[in-house]
């Protein structure tokens, strides 16, 4: 993790000075937050699904974490946020909920990749695909991007090198405005990561940038179910059935509804 933190600010003496003071106040961060205490219950075999209010995300937003390796060894995410149902988001997950999945969503990936890191011998990251497709006015109100920007904060403030990149793609004027709202409090680092793309052209743009052997086949890429060695990871098994079958991933399949049990239409 202390690398992760070098690797940003740079190895020579400023950059050093700069990573310690981030490190300073990341652990007083983590020991406010409880991460410290999440890390420890996910080293000791808890998994992402242990938690009742990722289920209840999922329910809510279609996102495949750790869903598969990239063409230049990323591990890719991708999240259907034109998708999200916010009616159900805001009805079953409060202020509390929301964000005890999100800090669970940063620190269960930021321990994957340092597991990752350390058996390739280099830094692994993440990288973060956002499916626009379906952006519109409910999703960019600012009970929604209130919300937002702790997913964006947290992992740009506490959680260094987490993503090499965020790709968004399917991406509408309305998104457009939306993200120039939250812009202004991301560091110009994480700024820097963040490509959205217009409208159209989505298997072109992951074939290039991640290749389409790791992307989901309704995206016109090769994977045709969230593979069972990732479901297994997760903690699919924790999860009832029922809330499987019928909750899980919701949306149309072109983008990712129900993706993670088969549904899903090629689009290649």
């Amino acid at each position: 993790t202390v690398l992760r933190f070098l690797t940003l600010h740079g190895f020579e003496p400023r950059g050093v000075a700069a990573a310690h003071k981030q490190l300073k106040s990341t652990a007083a961060w983590r020991r406010k937050s409880g991460a410290n205490e999440l890390r420890a219950s996910l080293l000791n075999g808890d998994k992402l699904l242990t938690s009742t209010e990722v289920t209840r995300l999922y329910c809510c937003l279609p996102f495949a974490i750790n869903h598969s390796v990239t063409s230049d060894g990323d591990l890719l995410c991708i999240a259907s946020v034109g998708q999200a149902d916010i009616d159900r988001f805001f009805s079953s997950m409060d202020y509390a909920a929301w964000t005890t999945a999100n800090l669970r969503h940063c620190e269960w990936l930021y321990l994957r990749l340092d597991q990752l890191s350390l058996l390739a011998g280099r830094l692994v990251r993440g990288c973060q695909v956002f499916d626009c497709h379906g952006v519109g006015v409910k999703h960019v109100m600012p009970r929604v991007l209130w919300r937002a920007k702790d997913a964006t904060l947290i992992p740009d403030k506490y959680y260094p090198e987490l993503f090499s990149r965020i790709i968004c793609v399917d991406v509408f004027d309305i998104a457009v405005r939306a993200y120039n709202v939250i812009k202004p409090l991301l560091s110009k680092d994480m700024q820097a990561r963040i490509v959205l793309h217009p409208p159209g052209g989505v298997p072109e743009i992951l074939d290039k940038a991640v290749g389409l052997a790791c992307v989901p086949r309704c995206y016109g890429g090769h994977v045709q179910v969230l593979p069972m060695e990732v479901r297994s990871l997760l903690g699919y098994e924790l999860v009832p059935q029922e809330t499987l079958d019928f909750d899980f991933f919701p949306g149309e399949p072109q983008h990712l509804g129900g993706y993670h049990h088969g549904a899903g239409l090629d689009m290649s």
